[in-house]
């Protein structure tokens, strides 16, 4: 067997070489952040049925008072507008049972007024 002998001489790297390989690692990075962002873009939107149904329920109840408020008021217009938006709102889903059977209780009542 033979020997063979290996210099190996390193010199202190060019400015050149030292911006090519940050820019190659810069590269890679908005790639991948390119590639995250996308997948974000696309994910499904998160559902959140609690809140979503407490909101519904605050607006319909909101809904409610005013059409409420119009049905009592004097002028025969205005009870109008607010008994055939209680009908409206009766007819409508509710977030429960419950809060159905009470429109539809304070519209029966205003009815006979």
């Amino acid at each position: 067997m033979s020997r063979i002998d290996v210099n190996v001489y390193m010199e202190p790297a060019e400015w050149w070489q030292i911006v090519v390989a940050f820019t190659t690692l810069a590269g890679f990075l908005v790639v991948a952040a390119a590639i995250v962002l996308q997948a974000l873009r696309h994910r499904p939107p998160m559902v959140l049925p609690k809140r979503e149904c407490s909101c519904q329920r605050a607006d319909s109840w909101d809904r409610t008072a005013w059409a409420l408020d119009m049905a009592l008021d004097g002028g025969q217009d205005r009870r109008n507008l607010g008994l055939a938006v209680l009908e409206q709102l009766s007819a409508s889903q509710f977030p429960n049972k419950l809060d159905a059977q009470i429109v539809a209780q304070a519209r029966t009542m205003l009815n006979r007024l």
